[in-house]
């Protein structure tokens, strides 16, 4: 056995794969490889019942999928998991440091709205 073997009876086995993901499916959305980086977030979201029940892994990865969707200026599906990333999840670490994340990517979809409107008005 390597001494880099991972220990899947480690408590904290599930949580830190769970971290690594996350870092990872943040890393793919910054290289624009998306559907690479929904995988690893939607592998945390499965997984959340194996994490600690504050554990802000499933959170962060369902808002991790909203702000790929506003990059790729998908409204709708930005605005769906925004509001499961407020609604699903509540009394976990840090809960108000992605309250405030989640506010500020409401506003820009919001601002979508607003840039589309005027580009609207001005090519007609």
């Amino acid at each position: 056995s390597s001494v880099f073997a991972i220990q899947i009876d480690d408590q904290f086995y599930a949580d830190s794969y769970g971290s690594g993901l996350l870092l990872r499916g943040v890393l793919l959305h910054f290289l624009h490889r998306y559907d690479e980086a929904h995988e690893n977030f939607d592998e945390i979201i499965n997984m959340s019942k194996q994490f600690d029940e504050k554990s802000l892994l499933a959170p962060n990865a369902v808002f991790e999928k909203a702000i790929i969707y506003i990059d790729l200026k998908q409204k709708q599906k930005a605005n769906e998991y925004l509001q499961k990333s407020i609604n699903d999840y509540k009394e976990y670490q840090l809960e108000s440091r992605l309250h405030f994340r989640i506010n500020a990517a409401m506003q820009k979809v919001k601002q979508m709205d607003n840039d589309f409107n005027k580009y609207v008005l001005i090519n007609k």
